[in-house]
């Protein structure tokens, strides 16, 4: 009889293969010195000037803006991290012009590490076909994928609160919930979509777990606060 592979050779070997196709993928499809998105170059400039413009409260150079007087950075977590793959970026002596694969790469890569581990957590079958069919049968999910955008991290961290969720059996878990919502607030300009899993989970445990149905949600909203 073949030896079954363990469980780390599937997830090392799907998790490679889809980082691959990634790289592949911006490579091959962004024309080099572009970008997919104009977003990419402001979220880049912001990195760059961090962190002076990423704890400013003015930003004088938007003449035609409000936020030249009432400046607050929704993406504050983000453009530091950034920032510091930037910094590695130069210091390895690679390079910092567009196109910006090394940060798309780390952001996007990280996303797909933690979505492939909560499936194998979860030991749903047939690991290695999940991330080839959310490349293919998704076409607009892989465009926004490749994007160097908050949107990435905001995902990835939503994905751990979903996993977060569903294995709550306790209140001391919720500190974990309360430490990603806060995270979350200073990642992201949409704080509230950490609020969808926080939320459904409480309507699953209304009828079983009534007090850590309530909790949920709540811990969840008060690391947003």
């Amino acid at each position: 009889m073949p030896c079954a592979r363990p469980p780390w050779f599937t997830l090392t070997l799907a998790v490679v293969l889809s980082v691959l196709y990634l790289i592949w993928l911006r490579v091959t499809i962004i024309p080099s010195g572009t970008e997919l998105s104009l977003d990419s170059y402001y979220h880049v400039a912001m990195a760059d000037e961090c962190p002076q413009t990423c704890f400013a409260r003015t930003f004088p150079r938007l003449t035609f803006s409000i936020l030249q007087e009432q400046f607050a950075n929704y993406y504050l977590l983000y453009h530091m991290l950034l920032a510091s793959i930037r910094e590695y970026s130069a210091w390895l002596g690679l390079s910092m012009t567009p196109s910006f694969h090394v940060p798309a790469v780390f952001f996007t890569g990280a996303l797909l590490v933690t979505l492939l581990s909560v499936l194998a957590a979860w030991r749903v079958p047939w690991l290695l076909l999940w991330p080839a069919l959310l490349w293919i049968i998704a076409p607009g999910w892989t465009f926004r994928a490749l994007m160097v955008r908050p949107h990435i991290v905001a995902i990835t961290l939503v994905l751990v609160a979903t996993w977060q969720c569903a294995r709550l059996t306790t209140t001391r878990q919720l500190w974990g919930l309360f430490g990603l919502s806060m995270l979350f607030a200073y990642t992201y300009s949409m704080p509230h979509v950490i609020m969808l899993p926080a939320l459904l989970t409480g309507l699953l445990l209304f009828s079983t777990q009534r007090p850590l149905a309530w909790l949920v949600p709540l811990a969840t909203l008060a690391g947003l606060v």
